[in-house]
């Protein structure tokens, strides 16, 4: 019995590993597409994407290359919208709020996305403001972010456990100015 305990846990440790919420230093980042820690680094993904029609599926994506994968968003009415990267699409549905977040919709076109590298870790960041209320006034400072950490290269072709975070960016930015000035 022991043994069988043993390897259950065994296998069980990985999988609660990503299901985790990700460094608050990573959620912060993304939500304002800035490393705001020295141990953080952001590689953007940008360039020109590719928007397309999957007839089959019904799904609008909108998709970049970042070495090899397949990374972006894909829209469907009346459906859950999806977060693409790689082989795998999940449902905006399967993120888990932090602090009470719920998933939001948002427009790949005005997203940033990007790999945040942290303490020997990546984590695909997607980050954007609301459209439409969230790009004028008081509301242009509060910022939603889908964040997951990727699994090392071995285990490329699991799929991601997303975590999604909202936060008004002047909170974190002062939080940031005060840690430095503090130095």
């Amino acid at each position: 019995m022991k043994q069988r305990f043993y390897f259950l846990l065994f296998f069980a440790l990985p999988a609660t590993t990503y299901a985790q919420a990700p460094p608050a230093p990573v959620v912060e980042s993304c939500l304002i597409f800035d490393a705001i820690h020295p141990s953080l680094r952001i590689d953007k993904i940008d360039g020109v994407a590719t928007i397309n029609d999957d007839p089959q599926r019904g799904y609008s994506t909108y998709t970049y290359d970042y070495r090899g994968l397949r990374v972006g968003y894909a829209t469907r009415a009346g459906k859950s919208d999806l977060i693409i990267f790689g082989k795998h699409a999940t449902p905006l549905s399967k993120a888990k709020g932090i602090e009470g977040a719920s998933p939001e919709k948002i427009n790949a076109s005005k997203a940033d996305f990007g790999i945040i590298h942290h303490n020997n870790n990546d984590y695909y960041c997607i980050s954007s403001d609301f459209d439409g209320i969230g790009r004028s006034g008081t509301f242009q400072n509060i910022r939603m972010a889908y964040i997951s950490r990727i699994p090392s290269s071995s285990r490329r072709s699991a799929a991601l456990n997303y975590s999604f975070s909202v936060r008004d960016i002047r909170q974190i930015k002062q939080e940031t100015d005060e840690n430095i000035s503090q130095k």
